[in-house]
C-alpha cells in the first residue's frame, strides 16, 4: 500500500520466463486497519531481463483502498498501465471495445483479496 509501505507487505507474483503473454493466476491477500484506508493499493508491472539483470518499470496503477473496500463497488476490466507519478495516483479503465494490455479483477471480503491479474502485449 502506497505511501509508507512497509516493504514486507509487498507481495509478488511469480515470474513467467520467457512468455510474450503471461497469464498470473494467482490471489493476494492484504490484511486492511482503520489507518490504511487513506492509503492507495499500488500495482506495478516489471520486466525482468537476464542477460542484463536489469528490471524495467513497463508501468503501474492505484486503487484507493477506501473504494476497494466498498462492498457497492466492483473493479473489474482492462486497466491501462500508466507513468510511475500517475499511477501512484489513479487507475485508468480501457473501454470496453478495446482489447488492451492489463486485466485486473478486484474482490473484497473480510480483508482485502486481489484476484487475477493478466498482461498481453
Amino acid at each position: 500500500m502506497f505511501p509508507d509501505s512497509d516493504p514486507s507487505d509487498r507481495q509478488k507474483s511469480q515470474m513467467v520466463p520467457e512468455c510474450r503473454n503471461p497469464i498470473f493466476l494467482q490471489t493476494f491477500y492484504f490484511v486492511v486497519s482503520e489507518g490504511d484506508l487513506h492509503k492507495r493499493l499500488l500495482f506495478t508491472m516489471w520486466n525482468s531481463d537476464s542477460t542484463s539483470r536489469m528490471s524495467l518499470l513497463l508501468g503501474c496503477m492505484s486503487f484507493g483502498v477506501r473504494s476497494l473496500m466498498d462492498p457497492d463497488k466492483e473493479f473489474q476490466g482492462w486497466y491501462f498501465l500508466l507513468g510511475e507519478e500517475l499511477g501512484r495516483k489513479k487507475h485508468l479503465k480501457v473501454p470496453t471495445q478495446h482489447n488492451n494490455p492489463t486485466a485486473l479483477s478486484l474482490h473484497q471480503s473480510e480483508g482485502l483479496e486481489v484476484g487475477r491479474l493478466e498482461a498481453r502485449d
